[in-house]
């Protein structure tokens, strides 16, 4: 008896989707979520300063000088930066300002530039955000 002709072949598997950067708390997805669609990873957790047990620093110090000769209305600028355990700075959310949208992409650039010393929590280095004030006096 003759083999019978092999069946159309399978309907290949999707490949994984790619690892979503993580999120900061309170940042929409802008992007449609399918239902076949997975998170890889679950976005992270940032904790307040006041949940852990030392902040954030800053360390060395942001590069001010890079902010010289922009445009100021003098008024304080109100940050959050989201800083990983890793120490890098991955998100800044302007939370007050009154200055001009190319002011604000040159302080966010700086601070996503600086490298932090990262928050700790029960003995270990920890995902924070942390709320910061820049006042023109500082950059003067």
């Amino acid at each position: 008896m003759p083999e019978a002709p092999p069946g159309p072949a399978a309907e290949p598997e999707p490949l994984a989707p790619a690892a979503r950067p993580a999120q900061a708390p309170g940042r929409a997805d802008a992007s449609p979520r399918s239902p076949r669609t997975q998170t890889v990873a679950p976005a992270r957790e940032f904790l307040s300063q006041d949940q852990v047990d030392r902040v954030a620093i800053a360390f060395p110090s942001p590069d001010i000088a890079s902010l010289a000769g922009l445009s100021w209305s003098g008024m304080p600028i109100r940050l959050r930066l989201f800083i990983s355990a890793s120490g890098q700075c991955i998100d800044v959310k302007v939370l007050r300002a009154s200055e001009t949208a190319d002011t604000l992409e040159r302080v966010r650039r700086m601070f996503l530039a600086t490298h932090f010393l990262p928050a700790r929590h029960a003995g270990a280095d920890v995902d924070s955000y942390r709320d910061i004030e820049l006042d023109v006096a500082d950059v003067r």
